[in-house]
């Protein structure tokens, strides 16, 4: 089993880098309240949710209790490479290091639509092209076992910055994981970007009934 894929056991060494971020501290699954705190706090103290449009993503708008991740997407902005660097390494650090939580940002130019299970059997479970730009290097150790992904070593990359990288996602198929809960979402459009400031202005009640989960 890959070392990203496992879990930590209570006394097991532990050491996590993205980018230039580090922690030893193994983080845990995030719930509404965390995140919120989370979220709250990089508003408060930092420009980079002005600078940029800014969306939770990925697994918390279906369900906190079968991810491990939080996912981000910031999109829009000026472009500049270092400073979008640097607000990747803000996010990863107080994520990490204060609210124990992963969070997974990336940086697209459009925000991410809406789908339905018919959208990706036309397109036939492709996504559509889009830039994407994200921190390339990741390293994981649990006890004796390590294991890398450096993104900055593949040739369908541009590196841009000491960790930044840049890559068309177009034409790579969806993750099996979305595919499966975008089938089998109750609802008739799957919601793929939240809006964090509007995250941040309501309540939890408000956040379940607009994201993909039924009262069933």
């Amino acid at each position: 089993m890959s070392v990203f894929s496992k879990l930590v056991k209570p006394g097991e060494r532990f050491f996590y880098q993205r980018g230039e971020v580090v922690t030893t501290t193994p983080w845990l699954r995030p719930n509404y309240y965390r995140v919120k705190a989370f979220l709250k706090e990089i508003k408060e103290s930092s420009n980079i949710f002005s600078r940029y449009e800014s969306y939770i993503m990925g697994g918390v708008l279906f369900d906190f209790n079968t991810t491990w991740d939080l996912d981000i997407g910031l999109v829009g902005g000026d472009e500049n490479n270092k400073e979008l660097e640097e607000a990747l390494n803000y996010i990863n650090d107080v994520a990490l290091n204060k609210y124990h939580i992963l969070a997974d940002t990336n940086w697209h130019p459009v925000k991410q639509e809406s789908l339905t299970y018919l959208d990706l059997v036309e397109n036939k479970f492709l996504q559509k092209s889009t830039v994407h730009k994200t921190i390339g290097y990741i390293k994981k150790q649990i006890g004796e076992e390590v294991e890398e992904v450096d993104l900055r070593l593949s040739k369908d990359v541009t590196v841009l910055t000491e960790y930044l990288v840049k890559r068309d996602l177009g034409n790579i198929r969806h993750k099996e994981k979305m595919i499966s809960r975008i089938q089998n979402n109750k609802k008739e459009v799957t919601i793929l970007a939240f809006s964090i400031d509007e995250f941040l202005k309501t309540d939890e009640a408000y956040f379940i009934r607009h994201t993909n989960r039924t009262n069933d």
